[in-house]
Protein backbone atom coordinates (compact mmCIF):
# COMPACT_ATOMS: atom_id res chain seq x y z
CA UNK A 1 0.00 0.00 0.00
CA UNK A 2 2.82 2.65 1.35
CA UNK A 3 4.55 1.57 -2.18
CA UNK A 4 1.32 2.01 -4.52
CA UNK A 5 1.35 5.99 -2.62
CA UNK A 6 4.32 6.78 -3.21
CA UNK A 7 4.62 5.96 -6.71
CA UNK A 8 1.21 7.31 -7.10
CA UNK A 9 2.46 10.37 -5.10
CA UNK A 10 5.63 10.68 -7.68
CA UNK A 11 3.48 10.69 -10.50
CA UNK A 12 1.36 13.76 -9.01
CA UNK A 13 4.36 15.79 -8.59
CA UNK A 14 5.73 15.23 -12.26
CA UNK A 15 2.29 16.35 -13.56
CA UNK A 16 2.22 19.25 -11.53
CA UNK A 17 5.60 20.39 -12.40
CA UNK A 18 5.14 19.78 -15.86
CA UNK A 19 1.37 21.37 -16.01
CA UNK A 20 3.41 24.81 -14.18
CA UNK A 21 6.12 24.36 -16.99
CA UNK A 22 2.94 24.42 -19.68
CA UNK A 23 1.59 27.14 -18.15
CA UNK A 24 4.79 29.10 -17.67
CA UNK A 25 5.20 28.73 -21.89
CA UNK A 26 1.91 29.19 -23.01
CA UNK A 27 2.24 32.66 -20.72
CA UNK A 28 5.34 33.65 -22.61
CA UNK A 29 3.74 32.55 -25.80
CA UNK A 30 0.47 34.85 -25.27
CA UNK A 31 2.93 37.48 -24.27
CA UNK A 32 4.58 37.46 -27.03
CA UNK A 33 1.32 36.80 -29.16
CA UNK A 34 -0.46 40.06 -27.50
CA UNK A 35 2.31 42.19 -29.77
CA UNK A 36 -0.46 42.29 -32.54
CA UNK A 37 1.79 44.82 -34.43
CA UNK A 38 4.43 43.02 -35.73
CA UNK A 39 1.48 40.71 -37.48
CA UNK A 40 2.88 38.00 -36.84
CA UNK A 41 0.53 35.90 -36.35
CA UNK A 42 -0.24 36.44 -39.93
CA UNK A 43 2.08 34.41 -41.86
CA UNK A 44 0.60 31.03 -41.31
CA UNK A 45 -2.72 30.04 -40.23
CA UNK A 46 -1.74 28.35 -37.28
CA UNK A 47 1.10 30.60 -36.00
CA UNK A 48 -1.68 32.28 -32.85
CA UNK A 49 -1.30 28.57 -31.59
CA UNK A 50 2.41 28.44 -30.76
CA UNK A 51 3.06 25.24 -30.65
CA UNK A 52 2.51 21.89 -32.73
CA UNK A 53 -1.21 20.88 -33.45
CA UNK A 54 -1.13 17.50 -33.62
CA UNK A 55 -4.33 16.74 -35.94
CA UNK A 56 -4.28 14.02 -38.89
CA UNK A 57 -3.69 14.72 -42.57
CA UNK A 58 -6.19 17.25 -43.58
CA UNK A 59 -7.67 19.74 -44.82
CA UNK A 60 -9.23 22.98 -42.62
CA UNK A 61 -12.18 22.53 -41.23
CA UNK A 62 -13.64 25.32 -43.58
CA UNK A 63 -12.60 23.24 -46.45
CA UNK A 64 -15.21 20.68 -47.79
CA UNK A 65 -17.02 19.18 -50.81
CA UNK A 66 -19.26 21.68 -53.04
CA UNK A 67 -17.04 24.79 -51.87
CA UNK A 68 -16.36 27.82 -53.48
CA UNK A 69 -13.11 29.58 -53.82
CA UNK A 70 -12.48 32.78 -54.63
CA UNK A 71 -11.89 32.90 -58.51
CA UNK A 72 -9.62 35.10 -60.30
CA UNK A 73 -8.08 38.23 -60.58
CA UNK A 74 -7.39 37.13 -56.57
CA UNK A 75 -6.02 33.50 -56.03
CA UNK A 76 -6.90 31.20 -53.96
CA UNK A 77 -5.45 29.31 -50.52
CA UNK A 78 -5.93 25.69 -49.49
CA UNK A 79 -4.41 24.93 -46.57
CA UNK A 80 -4.62 21.80 -43.86
CA UNK A 81 -3.03 19.98 -41.27
CA UNK A 82 0.08 17.21 -41.05
CA UNK A 83 1.72 15.52 -37.46
CA UNK A 84 5.37 15.07 -38.98
CA UNK A 85 6.67 18.64 -39.63
CA UNK A 86 9.15 18.20 -42.92
CA UNK A 87 6.83 15.84 -44.52
CA UNK A 88 6.40 16.87 -47.81
CA UNK A 89 2.64 17.14 -49.45
CA UNK A 90 1.58 17.72 -52.96
CA UNK A 91 -1.43 19.36 -53.81
CA UNK A 92 -3.51 19.41 -57.44
CA UNK A 93 -6.39 20.95 -59.15
CA UNK A 94 -7.07 18.29 -61.64
CA UNK A 95 -6.37 19.82 -64.89
CA UNK A 96 -4.08 22.19 -63.56
CA UNK A 97 -0.86 22.78 -62.16
CA UNK A 98 0.70 20.83 -59.53
CA UNK A 99 1.67 22.51 -56.23
CA UNK A 100 4.17 21.35 -53.57
CA UNK A 101 4.29 22.44 -50.03
CA UNK A 102 6.22 21.27 -46.72
CA UNK A 103 5.02 21.19 -43.62
CA UNK A 104 5.85 23.62 -40.88
CA UNK A 105 6.77 23.24 -37.51
CA UNK A 106 3.56 23.60 -36.39
CA UNK A 107 2.05 21.04 -38.56
CA UNK A 108 0.43 23.04 -40.85
CA UNK A 109 0.98 23.04 -44.86
CA UNK A 110 -0.53 25.33 -47.45
CA UNK A 111 -0.30 26.42 -50.75
CA UNK A 112 -1.63 29.83 -52.69
CA UNK A 113 -3.18 28.19 -56.00
CA UNK A 114 -3.02 30.11 -59.22
CA UNK A 115 -5.75 32.74 -60.20
CA UNK A 116 -8.50 30.33 -61.74
CA UNK A 117 -11.03 32.06 -63.95
CA UNK A 118 -12.52 29.07 -64.84
CA UNK A 119 -16.24 28.20 -62.40
CA UNK A 120 -15.72 24.68 -62.52
CA UNK A 121 -16.42 22.49 -61.21
CA UNK A 122 -13.05 20.70 -60.37
CA UNK A 123 -11.68 18.33 -57.48
CA UNK A 124 -8.58 19.01 -55.07
CA UNK A 125 -6.25 16.17 -54.12
CA UNK A 126 -3.82 16.40 -51.51
CA UNK A 127 -1.31 13.34 -50.97
CA UNK A 128 1.38 12.36 -48.94
CA UNK A 129 2.98 8.88 -49.28
CA UNK A 130 0.52 7.00 -47.72
CA UNK A 131 -3.00 8.96 -48.04
CA UNK A 132 -4.59 10.55 -50.37
CA UNK A 133 -7.15 13.29 -49.25
CA UNK A 134 -9.86 15.18 -51.40
CA UNK A 135 -12.41 17.68 -52.03
CA UNK A 136 -14.88 17.36 -54.51
CA UNK A 137 -17.63 19.57 -56.85
CA UNK A 138 -15.43 22.62 -55.67
CA UNK A 139 -16.11 25.77 -57.98
CA UNK A 140 -14.72 29.42 -58.37
CA UNK A 141 -16.43 32.43 -58.09
CA UNK A 142 -16.96 35.50 -55.48
CA UNK A 143 -16.35 34.54 -51.42
CA UNK A 144 -19.09 37.03 -49.39
CA UNK A 145 -18.62 36.86 -45.38
CA UNK A 146 -22.00 37.41 -43.55
CA UNK A 147 -21.83 38.83 -40.62
CA UNK A 148 -23.44 40.48 -37.14
CA UNK A 149 -25.78 39.95 -34.71
CA UNK A 150 -29.72 38.50 -34.71
CA UNK A 151 -30.96 40.74 -37.72
CA UNK A 152 -27.73 38.80 -40.08
CA UNK A 153 -28.39 35.27 -37.76
CA UNK A 154 -32.24 35.19 -38.90
CA UNK A 155 -32.68 32.61 -40.86
CA UNK A 156 -34.45 31.82 -44.35
CA UNK A 157 -37.34 29.83 -42.94
CA UNK A 158 -38.07 32.63 -40.43
CA UNK A 159 -38.61 35.14 -43.07
CA UNK A 160 -41.57 36.22 -45.22
CA UNK A 161 -41.98 33.97 -48.46
CA UNK A 162 -39.58 31.54 -46.56
CA UNK A 163 -40.83 28.55 -47.86
CA UNK A 164 -41.41 29.90 -50.99
CA UNK A 165 -37.27 30.95 -51.14
CA UNK A 166 -36.41 27.46 -49.85
CA UNK A 167 -38.15 25.36 -52.41
CA UNK A 168 -36.46 27.58 -55.25
CA UNK A 169 -33.18 27.09 -53.81
CA UNK A 170 -32.41 24.08 -56.23
CA UNK A 171 -32.68 26.79 -59.20
CA UNK A 172 -29.68 28.18 -57.94
CA UNK A 173 -26.50 24.96 -57.28
CA UNK A 174 -24.02 27.11 -58.19
CA UNK A 175 -24.54 29.35 -54.75
CA UNK A 176 -22.85 27.30 -51.89
CA UNK A 177 -23.24 27.93 -47.89
CA UNK A 178 -21.48 27.45 -44.98
CA UNK A 179 -22.47 28.45 -41.46
CA UNK A 180 -19.96 28.76 -38.51
CA UNK A 181 -21.30 27.44 -34.83
CA UNK A 182 -21.10 29.88 -32.51
CA UNK A 183 -18.02 29.98 -30.21
CA UNK A 184 -15.75 32.25 -28.25
CA UNK A 185 -12.03 32.13 -27.64
CA UNK A 186 -10.02 34.18 -25.56
CA UNK A 187 -7.03 33.97 -28.04
CA UNK A 188 -7.55 34.14 -32.10
CA UNK A 189 -7.79 30.51 -33.21
CA UNK A 190 -6.41 29.73 -36.41
CA UNK A 191 -8.95 27.42 -36.96
CA UNK A 192 -12.90 26.81 -36.37
CA UNK A 193 -13.72 24.64 -33.49
CA UNK A 194 -16.38 23.30 -34.91
CA UNK A 195 -18.86 23.74 -38.00
CA UNK A 196 -22.38 24.52 -37.53
CA UNK A 197 -22.99 23.66 -41.88
CA UNK A 198 -20.44 22.27 -43.85
CA UNK A 199 -20.31 23.22 -47.22
CA UNK A 200 -24.04 22.57 -48.95
CA UNK A 201 -25.61 22.70 -52.05
CA UNK A 202 -28.58 25.25 -51.63
CA UNK A 203 -31.84 23.36 -50.74
CA UNK A 204 -35.23 23.03 -48.08
CA UNK A 205 -32.99 21.21 -45.70
CA UNK A 206 -29.49 23.45 -45.66
CA UNK A 207 -31.56 26.67 -45.62
CA UNK A 208 -34.36 26.19 -42.91
CA UNK A 209 -32.94 25.11 -39.33
CA UNK A 210 -34.69 27.83 -37.45
CA UNK A 211 -32.53 30.20 -35.55
CA UNK A 212 -29.72 28.08 -36.77
CA UNK A 213 -28.68 28.55 -40.49
CA UNK A 214 -28.77 29.94 -42.63
CA UNK A 215 -28.89 33.61 -43.22
CA UNK A 216 -31.86 34.88 -45.14
CA UNK A 217 -30.05 38.38 -45.81
CA UNK A 218 -27.24 35.99 -46.46
CA UNK A 219 -29.06 33.68 -48.75
CA UNK A 220 -31.16 36.25 -50.57
CA UNK A 221 -28.05 38.71 -51.32
CA UNK A 222 -26.09 35.81 -52.63
CA UNK A 223 -28.93 35.06 -54.87
CA UNK A 224 -29.59 38.63 -56.16
CA UNK A 225 -25.95 38.33 -57.04
CA UNK A 226 -25.92 35.36 -59.10
CA UNK A 227 -29.28 36.49 -61.13
CA UNK A 228 -27.35 39.34 -61.76
CA UNK A 229 -23.54 38.30 -62.22
CA UNK A 230 -23.90 34.88 -63.53
CA UNK A 231 -21.18 32.74 -62.01
CA UNK A 232 -21.10 31.01 -58.53
CA UNK A 233 -21.27 32.54 -55.18
CA UNK A 234 -19.76 31.13 -52.01
CA UNK A 235 -21.76 32.57 -48.67
CA UNK A 236 -20.38 32.19 -45.23
CA UNK A 237 -22.50 32.72 -42.01
CA UNK A 238 -20.86 33.79 -38.59
CA UNK A 239 -23.51 34.97 -36.65
CA UNK A 240 -24.43 35.57 -33.10
CA UNK A 241 -27.67 36.97 -31.88
CA UNK A 242 -27.34 39.85 -29.09
CA UNK A 243 -23.87 40.49 -29.40
CA UNK A 244 -22.27 44.20 -29.65
CA UNK A 245 -19.68 44.68 -31.96
CA UNK A 246 -16.91 44.87 -29.59
CA UNK A 247 -17.12 40.95 -29.45
CA UNK A 248 -16.28 40.87 -33.14
CA UNK A 249 -13.27 43.40 -33.15
CA UNK A 250 -9.52 42.52 -32.53
CA UNK A 251 -7.32 44.05 -29.43
CA UNK A 252 -5.41 45.68 -32.15
CA UNK A 253 -9.14 47.87 -33.03
CA UNK A 254 -10.59 48.00 -29.57
CA UNK A 255 -7.29 49.80 -28.87
CA UNK A 256 -8.36 52.26 -31.82
CA UNK A 257 -11.64 53.26 -30.12
CA UNK A 258 -9.78 53.07 -26.09
CA UNK A 259 -12.89 54.35 -24.55
CA UNK A 260 -14.63 50.76 -26.11
CA UNK A 261 -16.34 49.96 -22.89
CA UNK A 262 -14.48 47.27 -20.59
CA UNK A 263 -15.72 44.21 -18.33
CA UNK A 264 -18.49 42.16 -17.76
CA UNK A 265 -20.42 44.30 -15.41
CA UNK A 266 -20.96 46.83 -18.10
CA UNK A 267 -22.02 44.32 -20.32
CA UNK A 268 -24.04 42.69 -18.03
CA UNK A 269 -25.81 46.54 -17.40
CA UNK A 270 -26.18 47.01 -21.08
CA UNK A 271 -27.85 43.59 -21.69
CA UNK A 272 -30.57 44.30 -18.86
CA UNK A 273 -30.99 47.41 -20.51
CA UNK A 274 -31.60 46.31 -23.83
CA UNK A 275 -33.14 43.26 -23.26
CA UNK A 276 -36.76 44.90 -22.61
CA UNK A 277 -36.81 47.77 -24.48
CA UNK A 278 -34.29 47.41 -27.60
CA UNK A 279 -33.52 43.59 -28.10
CA UNK A 280 -35.94 40.97 -27.26
CA UNK A 281 -33.87 38.68 -28.94
CA UNK A 282 -35.67 35.67 -29.10
CA UNK A 283 -32.84 34.47 -32.03
CA UNK A 284 -30.23 34.78 -29.51
CA UNK A 285 -29.73 32.14 -27.50
CA UNK A 286 -29.98 33.91 -24.30
CA UNK A 287 -28.27 36.51 -22.51
CA UNK A 288 -24.50 36.92 -23.37
CA UNK A 289 -21.66 38.55 -21.02
CA UNK A 290 -19.44 40.46 -22.97
CA UNK A 291 -16.14 39.46 -23.81
CA UNK A 292 -14.43 41.69 -25.75
CA UNK A 293 -13.00 40.25 -29.14
CA UNK A 294 -13.96 36.74 -28.10
CA UNK A 295 -16.39 36.23 -31.45
CA UNK A 296 -13.82 37.73 -33.68
CA UNK A 297 -11.08 34.88 -32.26
CA UNK A 298 -13.00 32.25 -32.63
CA UNK A 299 -15.45 33.23 -35.93
CA UNK A 300 -13.83 35.44 -38.07
CA UNK A 301 -9.91 35.19 -37.43
CA UNK A 302 -9.42 31.81 -38.33
CA UNK A 303 -11.15 32.96 -41.91
CA UNK A 304 -8.06 35.29 -42.29
CA UNK A 305 -6.15 33.18 -44.59
CA UNK A 306 -9.06 32.24 -47.47
CA UNK A 307 -9.38 34.77 -49.96
CA UNK A 308 -12.84 36.84 -49.80
CA UNK A 309 -14.29 38.93 -52.26
CA UNK A 310 -16.39 41.30 -49.42
CA UNK A 311 -18.61 41.22 -46.23
CA UNK A 312 -22.27 42.21 -45.35
CA UNK A 313 -22.87 42.99 -41.59
CA UNK A 314 -25.94 43.52 -39.69
CA UNK A 315 -25.52 44.76 -36.06
CA UNK A 316 -25.94 47.62 -33.81
CA UNK A 317 -28.95 47.30 -31.77
CA UNK A 318 -27.24 45.94 -28.94
CA UNK A 319 -24.51 48.67 -28.88
CA UNK A 320 -27.75 51.26 -28.52
CA UNK A 321 -27.55 51.65 -24.65
CA UNK A 322 -26.22 52.88 -22.79
CA UNK A 323 -24.38 56.07 -24.17
CA UNK A 324 -20.58 54.54 -23.48
CA UNK A 325 -21.40 52.05 -25.90
CA UNK A 326 -23.82 53.89 -28.50
CA UNK A 327 -21.62 57.46 -28.33
CA UNK A 328 -18.11 54.96 -29.32
CA UNK A 329 -20.17 53.30 -32.38
CA UNK A 330 -18.65 56.32 -34.55
CA UNK A 331 -15.00 55.02 -33.73
CA UNK A 332 -15.84 51.14 -33.13
CA UNK A 333 -17.29 50.41 -36.36
CA UNK A 334 -15.46 51.96 -39.18
CA UNK A 335 -12.01 50.82 -37.03
CA UNK A 336 -13.53 47.37 -37.72
CA UNK A 337 -14.01 47.68 -41.46
CA UNK A 338 -10.35 48.96 -41.50
CA UNK A 339 -8.88 46.75 -39.17
CA UNK A 340 -10.97 43.51 -40.84
CA UNK A 341 -9.61 44.99 -44.42
CA UNK A 342 -5.94 44.97 -43.21
CA UNK A 343 -5.79 41.62 -41.35
CA UNK A 344 -7.55 39.72 -44.00
CA UNK A 345 -5.22 41.07 -46.77
CA UNK A 346 -2.03 40.42 -45.02
CA UNK A 347 -3.47 37.13 -43.71
CA UNK A 348 -3.87 35.95 -47.66
CA UNK A 349 -0.86 37.58 -48.56
CA UNK A 350 -2.79 40.60 -50.32
CA UNK A 351 -5.06 38.31 -52.10
CA UNK A 352 -8.49 39.40 -49.87
CA UNK A 353 -8.24 43.33 -51.39
CA UNK A 354 -7.18 45.82 -48.50
CA UNK A 355 -9.99 47.32 -49.75
CA UNK A 356 -12.47 44.82 -50.11
CA UNK A 357 -16.39 45.87 -50.32
CA UNK A 358 -18.43 46.24 -47.27
CA UNK A 359 -21.73 46.64 -46.70
CA UNK A 360 -24.09 46.71 -44.32
CA UNK A 361 -27.88 47.31 -42.87
CA UNK A 362 -28.52 50.44 -41.20
CA UNK A 363 -30.54 49.26 -38.24
CA UNK A 364 -33.88 49.21 -38.51
CA UNK A 365 -37.33 50.00 -36.92
CA UNK A 366 -38.18 48.64 -33.37
CA UNK A 367 -41.81 48.36 -31.32
CA UNK A 368 -44.38 51.12 -32.47
CA UNK A 369 -43.35 53.92 -30.54
CA UNK A 370 -42.62 57.05 -32.54
CA UNK A 371 -41.77 59.44 -29.31
CA UNK A 372 -38.00 57.47 -28.64
CA UNK A 373 -35.16 60.05 -30.44
CA UNK A 374 -32.20 58.73 -28.86
CA UNK A 375 -30.34 54.80 -28.95
CA UNK A 376 -31.41 53.89 -32.57
CA UNK A 377 -31.54 57.23 -34.07
CA UNK A 378 -28.27 57.75 -32.79
CA UNK A 379 -26.63 54.39 -33.85
CA UNK A 380 -28.01 54.75 -37.38
CA UNK A 381 -26.10 58.29 -37.59
CA UNK A 382 -22.60 56.34 -36.10
CA UNK A 383 -22.82 53.72 -38.34
CA UNK A 384 -22.00 56.43 -41.58
CA UNK A 385 -19.21 57.50 -39.06
CA UNK A 386 -21.70 60.62 -38.85
CA UNK A 387 -21.62 61.55 -42.58
CA UNK A 388 -24.99 60.54 -43.07
CA UNK A 389 -24.14 58.24 -45.82
CA UNK A 390 -21.66 55.82 -47.68
CA UNK A 391 -19.10 55.51 -48.91
CA UNK A 392 -17.65 58.59 -47.23
CA UNK A 393 -13.92 59.80 -46.60
CA UNK A 394 -13.49 58.01 -43.55
CA UNK A 395 -15.60 54.75 -44.78
CA UNK A 396 -14.63 53.97 -48.75
CA UNK A 397 -16.01 50.86 -50.67
CA UNK A 398 -18.68 50.38 -47.96
CA UNK A 399 -22.60 50.40 -48.95
CA UNK A 400 -25.51 50.72 -47.11
CA UNK A 401 -29.02 49.32 -47.09
CA UNK A 402 -31.70 51.91 -45.50
CA UNK A 403 -34.16 49.75 -43.55
CA UNK A 404 -35.80 52.09 -40.86
CA UNK A 405 -39.12 51.95 -42.63
CA UNK A 406 -39.09 48.09 -43.29
CA UNK A 407 -41.69 47.68 -40.19
CA UNK A 408 -42.77 44.61 -38.75
CA UNK A 409 -44.66 45.41 -35.52
CA UNK A 410 -46.34 42.01 -34.88
CA UNK A 411 -43.04 39.97 -35.78
CA UNK A 412 -43.48 36.56 -33.74
CA UNK A 413 -39.61 37.06 -33.49
CA UNK A 414 -40.22 40.46 -31.89
CA UNK A 415 -40.59 43.70 -33.62
CA UNK A 416 -36.66 44.43 -33.69
CA UNK A 417 -37.30 41.33 -36.33
CA UNK A 418 -38.46 42.42 -39.19
CA UNK A 419 -39.37 39.28 -41.69
CA UNK A 420 -39.05 41.53 -44.58
CA UNK A 421 -35.73 40.43 -45.64
CA UNK A 422 -36.12 40.51 -49.17
CA UNK A 423 -36.50 44.00 -49.49
CA UNK A 424 -33.64 44.83 -47.35
CA UNK A 425 -31.30 42.13 -48.78
CA UNK A 426 -32.47 43.72 -52.09
CA UNK A 427 -31.59 47.22 -51.29
CA UNK A 428 -28.28 45.93 -50.09
CA UNK A 429 -27.80 44.15 -53.38
CA UNK A 430 -28.14 47.60 -55.33
CA UNK A 431 -25.39 48.92 -53.25
CA UNK A 432 -22.87 45.76 -53.62
CA UNK A 433 -23.79 46.22 -57.36
CA UNK A 434 -22.41 50.04 -57.26
CA UNK A 435 -19.49 49.42 -55.04
CA UNK A 436 -18.47 46.48 -55.19
CA UNK A 437 -19.48 45.71 -59.17
CA UNK A 438 -18.38 49.03 -60.43
CA UNK A 439 -22.16 48.45 -61.89
CA UNK A 440 -24.10 51.35 -61.97
CA UNK A 441 -26.99 51.93 -60.04
CA UNK A 442 -29.08 54.46 -58.04
CA UNK A 443 -28.77 52.50 -54.69
CA UNK A 444 -29.19 55.57 -52.07
CA UNK A 445 -32.28 57.56 -51.11
CA UNK A 446 -32.46 61.53 -51.41
CA UNK A 447 -29.90 63.50 -49.05
CA UNK A 448 -30.66 67.84 -49.61
CA UNK A 449 -27.80 69.30 -51.06
CA UNK A 450 -28.97 72.92 -50.01
CA UNK A 451 -31.23 74.79 -47.64
CA UNK A 452 -33.11 78.62 -48.13
CA UNK A 453 -34.32 79.96 -44.93
CA UNK A 454 -37.44 82.40 -45.80
CA UNK A 455 -39.94 84.02 -43.50
CA UNK A 456 -41.49 81.18 -41.43
CA UNK A 457 -40.72 78.41 -44.19
CA UNK A 458 -37.19 76.38 -45.08
CA UNK A 459 -36.96 74.96 -48.61
CA UNK A 460 -35.12 71.72 -48.87
CA UNK A 461 -33.43 71.31 -52.50
CA UNK A 462 -32.40 67.95 -53.08
CA UNK A 463 -30.81 68.52 -56.81
CA UNK A 464 -30.85 66.67 -59.64
CA UNK A 465 -30.15 63.07 -59.06
CA UNK A 466 -33.83 62.04 -57.72
CA UNK A 467 -37.30 62.47 -58.48
CA UNK A 468 -38.83 62.50 -54.94
CA UNK A 469 -41.88 61.53 -53.83
CA UNK A 470 -43.66 62.61 -50.95
CA UNK A 471 -45.92 59.56 -49.05
CA UNK A 472 -46.53 61.68 -45.27
CA UNK A 473 -46.11 65.53 -44.14
CA UNK A 474 -44.42 64.17 -41.06
CA UNK A 475 -40.54 63.50 -39.87
CA UNK A 476 -38.42 66.70 -39.73
CA UNK A 477 -38.15 68.88 -36.47
CA UNK A 478 -36.32 72.12 -35.97
CA UNK A 479 -33.86 72.54 -33.12
CA UNK A 480 -35.20 76.09 -31.76
CA UNK A 481 -33.01 78.34 -29.30
CA UNK A 482 -33.62 80.44 -26.68
CA UNK A 483 -32.00 83.32 -25.09
CA UNK A 484 -28.40 82.11 -26.51
CA UNK A 485 -29.02 78.55 -26.32
CA UNK A 486 -25.84 76.64 -28.54
CA UNK A 487 -26.91 73.26 -28.74
CA UNK A 488 -29.88 70.78 -28.81
CA UNK A 489 -28.89 68.30 -26.58
CA UNK A 490 -27.31 69.99 -23.65
CA UNK A 491 -28.73 73.50 -23.05
CA UNK A 492 -30.30 73.28 -20.51
CA UNK A 493 -33.83 74.15 -21.47
CA UNK A 494 -32.48 76.94 -23.86
CA UNK A 495 -33.06 74.71 -26.93
CA UNK A 496 -35.23 72.19 -27.99
CA UNK A 497 -36.50 70.37 -31.00
CA UNK A 498 -39.68 70.78 -32.42
CA UNK A 499 -41.74 68.76 -35.20
CA UNK A 500 -42.79 70.91 -38.40
CA UNK A 501 -44.55 69.59 -40.97
CA UNK A 502 -43.96 69.76 -44.70
CA UNK A 503 -46.03 72.47 -46.27
CA UNK A 504 -45.71 71.49 -50.12
CA UNK A 505 -43.01 69.72 -52.14
CA UNK A 506 -42.27 69.00 -55.50
CA UNK A 507 -40.34 66.62 -57.65
CA UNK A 508 -36.97 68.03 -56.16
CA UNK A 509 -37.94 70.39 -53.53
CA UNK A 510 -39.83 70.01 -49.99
CA UNK A 511 -40.65 72.82 -47.80
CA UNK A 512 -41.21 72.97 -44.02
CA UNK A 513 -42.80 75.21 -41.77
CA UNK A 514 -40.13 77.42 -39.85
CA UNK A 515 -42.71 79.20 -38.12
CA UNK A 516 -42.69 76.59 -35.24
CA UNK A 517 -39.64 78.67 -33.82
CA UNK A 518 -41.11 81.69 -32.49
CA UNK A 519 -39.94 85.06 -33.34
CA UNK A 520 -37.17 85.07 -30.64
CA UNK A 521 -35.72 82.24 -31.60
CA UNK A 522 -33.20 80.99 -33.87
CA UNK A 523 -33.29 77.87 -35.86
CA UNK A 524 -29.90 75.56 -33.97
CA UNK A 525 -30.49 72.16 -35.70
CA UNK A 526 -32.56 70.58 -38.59
CA UNK A 527 -33.20 66.54 -38.43
CA UNK A 528 -34.93 63.97 -40.41
CA UNK A 529 -36.41 60.62 -39.17
CA UNK A 530 -34.83 60.62 -35.88
CA UNK A 531 -37.02 58.78 -33.91
CA UNK A 532 -36.79 54.67 -32.70
CA UNK A 533 -39.12 54.29 -35.57
CA UNK A 534 -39.91 57.20 -37.33
CA UNK A 535 -42.86 55.63 -39.69
CA UNK A 536 -45.37 52.48 -40.64
CA UNK A 537 -44.33 49.91 -43.04
CA UNK A 538 -42.38 51.87 -46.58
CA UNK A 539 -44.88 55.17 -45.09
CA UNK A 540 -41.49 57.67 -44.01
CA UNK A 541 -41.83 61.27 -45.74
CA UNK A 542 -39.17 61.18 -48.69
CA UNK A 543 -38.52 58.29 -50.84
CA UNK A 544 -37.36 58.40 -54.87
CA UNK A 545 -39.40 57.46 -57.44
CA UNK A 546 -36.42 56.26 -59.69
CA UNK A 547 -35.53 53.20 -56.89
CA UNK A 548 -38.33 53.58 -54.25
CA UNK A 549 -35.64 53.62 -51.93
CA UNK A 550 -36.35 55.92 -48.46
CA UNK A 551 -34.19 58.88 -47.73
CA UNK A 552 -31.97 57.92 -44.83
CA UNK A 553 -31.97 60.27 -41.65
CA UNK A 554 -30.00 62.91 -41.02
CA UNK A 555 -29.44 65.78 -38.95
CA UNK A 556 -27.59 69.24 -39.83
CA UNK A 557 -26.46 72.39 -37.87
CA UNK A 558 -26.95 75.48 -40.49
CA UNK A 559 -25.39 78.48 -39.32
CA UNK A 560 -27.28 81.53 -38.80
CA UNK A 561 -31.15 80.98 -39.46
CA UNK A 562 -32.90 84.31 -37.50
CA UNK A 563 -36.61 84.45 -37.44
CA UNK A 564 -37.66 86.69 -40.50
CA UNK A 565 -34.51 86.64 -42.40
CA UNK A 566 -34.15 85.29 -45.42
CA UNK A 567 -30.26 82.65 -46.44
CA UNK A 568 -29.32 80.37 -48.13
CA UNK A 569 -26.71 77.67 -48.02
CA UNK A 570 -25.05 74.45 -48.90
CA UNK A 571 -25.12 71.48 -46.85
CA UNK A 572 -21.29 69.77 -46.71
CA UNK A 573 -22.12 66.31 -46.61
CA UNK A 574 -18.12 65.70 -47.17
CA UNK A 575 -17.84 66.69 -42.84
CA UNK A 576 -18.98 64.65 -40.60
CA UNK A 577 -21.61 66.31 -38.11
CA UNK A 578 -21.18 65.49 -34.61
CA UNK A 579 -24.82 65.35 -32.51
CA UNK A 580 -25.00 68.05 -30.85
Amino acid sequence: MAKTFCLLLLVVCRWITAHRQNVIHMSQQWNEEDDFERGEELNNPATTAQKPVQKAFSFASYYGDHMVLQKAPQQATIWGYHPDPGARVIVQVKGRKVYNAVVDELGVWKVLLEAESSAGPFSITAMIETQTIHLNDILFGDVWLCSGQSNMAFTLDMAFNGSEEMEEAKNYQDIRVFAVDRKRSAQPLSDLESVLEKWSLPSNATLGHTSQYFSAICWLYGKYLYQKLGYPIGLVDTTWGGTPIEQWMSADALKKCGDAPQGKESANAVIEALTADVVNDKVASGRIEQDLGQLWNAMVHPFLPMTIYGVIWDQGENDAAPPSYRDNYNCTFPTMIADWRSKFSQASHGQTRTDFPFGFVQIGANRQDATISHGYPDIRWHQTADYGYVPNPKMTNVFMAVSLDITDFNSPFGPVHTRDKEDIAYRLFLGGLDVAYNISSLWKGPLPVNITHLPDTLVLNYGTTWTLELRQTEGFELCCSLNGGFSCQLSGGKAWWIPTPITASNTTHVELYAGVCGADQNILGLRYAWRLTPCQLKQCAIYSKQNALPAPPFVAYPPGLSSGETSSFALNWRKPVRIQ
